[in-house]
């Protein structure tokens, strides 16, 4: 799994609500002041995905855990999983662009079944 043994573990509302939650998680955690913006921005796109394309309202998993410098968080929901996009379509509406701000500003990332992890290094105090 992604993210074995977290070193936290918090279960959003699949609601509007559940990425202001995030962020709120991911600013608990020793993640370094140049890296924290990014760190939360991630976290929040994620929970965005799920709470906007699960259509479930079973609750969606916040897992991060913390080694070697690293940061490494996942995000799962209940919904039926996906392959995600080469890219944003162009004139698509406003959204599509978070797993895209993902591929360019995580160190590495992936999709294992519901679950969307991505991992900063060096982000650690």
């Amino acid at each position: 799994m992604p993210c074995a043994s977290p070193d936290l573990v918090l279960d959003l509302p699949a609601t509007p609500a559940a990425p202001s939650l995030a962020r709120q998680a991911v600013e608990r955690l020793p993640v370094t002041d140049d890296q924290l913006p990014t760190a939360t921005l991630l976290a929040s796109e994620l929970v965005t995905n799920a709470v906007r394309h699960a259509a479930t309202d079973r609750p969606i998993r916040l897992e991060a855990q913390i080694r070697d410098r690293r940061l490494r968080l996942c995000v799962t929901d209940q919904g039926q999983g996906f392959s995600p996009p080469e890219k944003p379509r162009p004139g698509a509406d406003a959204g599509g662009y978070g797993l895209f701000l993902v591929e360019q500003l995580a160190c590495d990332w992936g999709v294992v079944d519901r679950t969307v992890w991505f991992e900063l290094r060096g982000a650690v105090r």
